[in-house]
């Protein structure tokens, strides 16, 4: 039995090998978990087989508990991330950047923005998952504070989805791949940009549900499923130079979603549940007929940059983005520097005035 579990542990011999010499007074001593267990197995020295299971036992679920040997692969994602972004933030200037950030000034230096960027789509995604703001969770990590209540609330966290994902069937998946297959979209590959880590589709559900990044710019989309709603855990969107003219609301309700790039589209008119994404930071519609920019677009907080340029304005349509509602979302973005560029004369010179009177 012993040898059994040794050989399916996807623990190497060589690693067995001089084990001992690597032991430690906290796990060896006289008081630590290792004659703990030596002590009760004498209890069962009478039974050879129930002490060998009662060991193997312990053995592999301490194995699962700190993801070693066959079950390094099953890591959750927010582990990996929260593992990854206490590494990131080891290095003091990125630290201070993601600090001011959080504070609402994004000043990095150009030499670490791509891992600043990186920083903070880890610490939206983990602090959306387990509640607390991403402030809170960079103090804790800095002060090496309430590492393990973190790691358990994240734990927590991922498995409700999976049971979410569990619950859903596989109907929702299978509508992706269908979709995916009539579209002919390429299938899922690594990709190095600043901003995305992989472009093309999967065909797989466990590949669907680790889905981070969603990167198909040029393949002739035309509409997107309900279903994208799904995708829990995405960061980031690329869907530029479609044809799609509607964005599914369920779209809005990926709170993991940092970046949505949707240039050179048809465009016209976007989901009032817009203002869910709280997480959002980048909105780019360049080139689209915009004809409506909801109020609830206000409800963006953490929005950072919002391109509209080459979205013409027709001043004759009530729902223009010059309407009421909309010249409030354009004065609320543009006084909170959101929008970098002079849209508003951008637009007024690009604007269809051939149905108005010149009056003076």
């Amino acid at each position: 039995m012993a040898r059994s579990f040794a050989d399916a542990s996807g623990i190497s011999s060589s690693e067995y090998t001089g084990a001992i010499n690597n032991s430690s007074y906290e796990i060896d001593g006289p008081e630590g978990p290792q004659q703990l267990l030596l002590h009760l197995c004498t209890q069962l020295n009478s039974n050879t087989d129930l002490m060998v299971e009662f060991r193997v036992r312990i053995a592999d679920n301490i194995m699962k508990k700190f993801y070693l040997g066959r079950y390094a692969q099953d890591v959750p994602l927010g582990i990996s991330k929260y593992e990854n972004l206490k590494h990131i933030l080891t290095n003091e200037e990125i630290l201070d950047a993601i600090v001011m950030s959080a504070s609402g000034i994004n000043q990095a230096p150009i030499s670490i923005a791509f891992e600043v960027n990186d920083a903070i789509k880890i610490v939206n995604y983990i602090s959306n998952l387990i509640g607390i703001s991403g402030l809170e969770l960079v103090n804790a990590i800095s002060d090496q504070q309430h590492d393990e209540q973190i790691r358990k609330m994240i734990t927590e966290a991922e498995r409700q989805k999976d049971y979410e994902y569990v619950g859903d069937g596989d109907d929702w998946a299978e509508e992706l791949i269908s979709w995916a297959e009539q579209n002919d979209l390429p299938s899922l590959k690594p990709f190095d940009s600043p901003a995305y880590r992989q472009t093309g589709f999967p065909r797989s559900k466990s590949e669907l549900m680790g889905l981070e990044f969603l990167h198909l710019p040029s393949c002739n989309i035309s509409e997107l499923p309900a279903s994208i709603g799904k995708l829990k855990n995405i960061q980031a969107i690329c869907l530029d130079e479609n044809q799609i003219s509607e964005i599914p609301q369920e779209i809005c309700s990926i709170s993991s979603l940092v970046r949505l790039d949707l240039d050179d589209n048809q465009i016209s008119t976007l989901p009032k549940e817009i203002g869910q994404l709280q997480n959002l930071q980048t909105l780019s519609l360049r080139n689209n007929p915009i004809l409506d920019f909801p109020i609830e677009m206000t409800g963006l907080r953490n929005l950072r940059k919002l391109d509209i340029k080459g979205v013409k304005i027709h001043l004759s349509s009530k729902y223009s983005p010059l309407s009421a509602n909309g010249f409030e979302v354009y004065n609320y973005f543009d006084s909170n520097g959101v929008i970098k560029e002079d849209n508003l004369s951008y637009w007024l010179e690009n604007t269809d005035t051939s149905n108005l009177e010149v009056t003076g």
